[in-house]
């Protein structure tokens, strides 16, 4: 009890003092145990357990630059196919664009000039035809093209019919 006394009767700095000493012996005794382990050849179990976590730990980090190199060439591949993917989306869609110009053109065309041959047509073949003129001139102007050659053909379309109405099919 005696012991205990006088261990309160110590000041706290210096306590904390004794207890630091103490820690950094210890600290130290582990460093020396384990660097003259190293150096004969037979390191102590947690020796070779810290050696084992520095060693991971390192095979990690190596492991993450690898994956993040890894990453940023898959990004860059991504980039070149979505650029490859987008330019040959455009092809198609203007390959498609001019097919439907070229087709619907070809409708008018040939109505225009069977009509001129004396074929009759009837109210909904015109009809159609009148359609697919609007949606014709609609077609070139989103892309911002021009007619050339459908004006001529509509107009003796539209003059057909404007007589057929007239007089009656």
């Amino acid at each position: 009890m005696n012991t205990i006394l006088e261990l309160l009767k110590l000041d706290v700095s210096t306590i904390i003092m004794v207890s630091f000493i103490l820690m950094s012996a210890a600290i130290a005794i582990f460093e020396v145990i384990g660097k003259f382990s190293n150096i004969i050849g037979k390191p102590v179990k947690w020796v070779k357990e810290r050696e084992n976590i520095k060693e991971l730990t390192l095979q990690n980090v190596n492991d993450i630059k690898n994956l993040a190199k890894k990453q940023e060439e898959d990004i860059q591949q991504s980039i070149r196919h979505d650029e490859i993917i987008r330019n040959d989306l455009q092809k198609l869609t203007k390959m498609f664009i001019d097919k439907e110009i070229d087709d619907w053109r070809w409708e008018i065309l040939d109505m225009a000039s069977a009509l001129s041959g004396g074929k009759q047509y009837n109210k909904e073949q015109f009809e159609h035809v009148l359609s697919i003129h609007e949606r014709y001139e609609k077609l070139l102007q989103e892309n911002n093209m021009s007619n050339g050659q459908v004006d001529v053909s509509i107009s003796i379309i539209k003059d057909i019919y404007k007589k057929k109405l007239q007089n009656g099919f």
